[in-house]
């Protein structure tokens, strides 16, 4: 997230779903000023562009605020994950010694009773295996949500620069 594009150092937009409710509000704001401006075709009152922009800016900035939130928690997540990994892999490790399961040794064939099946079948390695599958997930949720707001973001910047072009002849 944050600044993705080379010509504008201002944050990404995601669509509404994506952000909190106090956002919301003030991206309709900012939303109906720019109609206004822009389906009106007329001439611009004295220090309306510049209170759009100053608005615009205000909203973008809250908004990298709360996406610096988002990633924190993210990140914060994924270390508490990694932290409890090696404890959760070791306990079940113990927990499967106990169960009468051998630890192989390399080089050794395992027996085909403690097959890789058999292990994957017990519940603690199951749940090992489900929080790598849900942090896997929310990684990629991540990822899926950061192309979508790119796309939606070039959408923006396009409709931005139209906003601009024609801000010029409607301040005339």
């Amino acid at each position: 997230m944050g600044t993705h594009s080379r010509h504008s150092t201002l944050p990404v937009v995601p669509a509404a779903e994506w952000l909190p409710r106090s956002l919301i509000q003030e991206r309709r704001v900012v939303w109906s000023l720019r109609e206004d401006l822009v389906l009106n075709r007329q001439e611009a009152p004295e220090g309306s562009i510049p209170s759009l922009m100053e608005q615009e800016i205000a909203f973008r900035t809250a908004y990298e605020g709360y996406v610096r939130k988002v990633l924190e928690t993210a990140k914060a997540r994924l270390d508490k994950c990694e932290a409890e990994r090696e404890p959760a892999e070791e306990a079940a490790k113990v927990k499967l010694r106990a169960a009468g399961f051998l630890d192989p040794i390399e080089g050794q064939r395992i027996p085909a009773a403690y097959s890789w099946r058999m292990v994957r079948r017990h519940p603690i390695v199951r749940a090992v295996l489900q929080k790598q599958n849900d942090l896997r997930f929310f990684i990629e949720k991540r990822r899926a949500a950061r192309v979508a707001n790119l796309r939606w973001f070039v959408e923006l910047t396009s409709k931005l620069r139209r906003l601009r072009s024609s801000a010029s002849v409607l301040a005339v």
